[in-house]
């Protein structure tokens, strides 16, 4: 048999080429157009959709949340199968198509399902969202990020808006997800006895957090040769300025030295030496935190060492922003009043989120000398001191010389009554 197959291929050999080309085209017809590659997707296609629950147990996402939008989704076009998991504060629900389906179309139909599930959702729960399109082997790699300076906030911060933005910039990823890691936010701690008797409710507190903390519109101003736009900003949002005016008038390289600042280090020296005084000592915010605290405010001799080997420590164990904090909270505003926010409502009679930037700058001026620079009993020397902080804000890009110079227009005491919140 074998024979007789060589034989004939031997006297027919351009039929024998003829077919050999035939089979060789319709492989690589094949080969082309073939659903599994070497790694192949045995899962069918499917889409992921998650609602956040926030408040809700298991047992009651699943009979308020999962439910629903399982109804919802179980009648659309191709769907073979809806399987859903429920936990708490978190509902998962994974909807499978068929293997002919186009799966840009089955997604636009799941959403145009998900546009009709507000009216099924218990106040409170977030909308569905569906996960990017992906198959079944989308978790290739999984990285571990640790820091020893940097705190569990930072770190997450760093890896969400660097780190994630250049991951996902790289060809043929879908999706990075992000776990771990502290979040940032603001909380707002509520002592229910102080609200009875104030008479306040909670829907009251909701709508006084919404709108000291939303971002609006401001609108514009029209003048007789240009449009002045107005910016709105929320009071929660400008607390950074105060950490800004401190740092651009006390430590402008804060952010980038480790503890100790040696260039101003040499400034303050070469100062001294020309100077022949001991003017300039060259501390940064870290130091000081540590000599007015640790050290009870003595920096002589021996307790310099001491001061120089705290501060380096501390920024190993402590985030900038938990420093700057501790800073602001200790440091002497004059007449035995510690922190800014007794300072505040000393001279603005006004709580501390919600100070302007000019005040803000104010209070920074005042922690150098507050016996010279209150502003009650000093107001003009306040407002020069104020001036300075505001040039300096100016010089390390923090504000625009516009938003100074407005700044600088402010009074420098604001007369009234201390509020309660004070």
């Amino acid at each position: 048999m074998l024979a007789t197959i060589v034989r004939g291929s031997l006297g027919f050999p351009r039929i024998v080429t003829a077919l050999s080309l035939l089979i060789a085209i319709m492989g690589a017809y094949a080969l082309l157009n073939a659903r599994l590659d070497v790694f192949p997707d045995f899962a069918p296609p499917h889409v992921l959709v998650q609602a956040e629950a926030p408040g809700l147990d298991a047992t009651q996402v699943e009979s308020l949340v999962t439910r629903p939008l399982e109804g919802l989704l179980a009648g659309a076009e191709n769907v073979e199968a809806v399987r859903s998991t429920s936990s708490q504060g978190l509902s998962a629900i994974q909807v499978v198509f068929g293997r002919e389906g186009d799966p840009y179309r089955q997604r636009q139909v799941i959403t145009e399902r998900l546009a009709d599930s507000s009216a099924l959702l218990p106040r409170g729960v977030g909308p569905p969202l569906l996960s990017p399109l992906s198959s079944s082997m989308e978790y290739l790699l999984h990285f571990g990020f640790t820091s020893d300076r940097l705190s569990p906030i930072e770190l997450r911060d760093l890896i969400r808006w660097t780190i994630k933005p250049q991951i996902l910039a790289v060809p043929g990823v879908a999706q990075a997800q992000l776990f771990g890691g502290d979040s940032r936010e603001r909380q707002l701690l509520i002592d229910p006895l102080k609200l009875q008797a104030a008479g306040v409710t909670l829907d009251d507190v909701d709508e006084a957090v919404h709108r000291g903390t939303q971002l609006i519109g401001g609108g514009y101003v029209e003048t007789a040769t240009q449009r002045i736009v107005l910016q709105a900003q929320p009071p929660g949002a400008s607390l950074e300025s105060l950490a800004q005016a401190v740092v651009a008038t006390e430590d402008e390289r804060f952010y980038s030295h480790h503890g100790i600042d040696t260039i101003g280090l040499g400034r303050a020296f070469l100062y001294d030496v020309t100077h022949f005084c001991r003017c300039e000592g060259g501390s940064t915010i870290t130091e000081q935190l540590v000599k007015d605290v640790y050290l009870n405010g003595n920096d002589e001799g021996y307790n310099k060492l001491i001061d120089t080997v705290m501060a380096l420590k501390a920024e190993q164990l402590i985030s900038k922003r938990q420093i700057m904090a501790d800073y602001v909270s200790e440091i002497t505003t004059g007449f035995g009043r510690y922190g800014v926010t007794a300072a505040a409502c000393a001279y603005f009679h006004a709580p501390l989120g919600s100070l302007t930037i000019g005040q803000y700058a104010l209070l920074a001026g005042v922690t150098q000398a507050p016996s010279v620079y209150d502003p009650t009993v000093n107001p003009t020397l306040a407002g020069q001191r104020r001036a300075a902080v505001l040039s300096a804000m100016v010089s390390e890009k923090f504000i625009t010389p516009a938003q100074a110079a407005s700044a600088g227009q402010e009074p420098v005491l604001v007369p009234g009554p201390t509020p309660a919140s004070c």
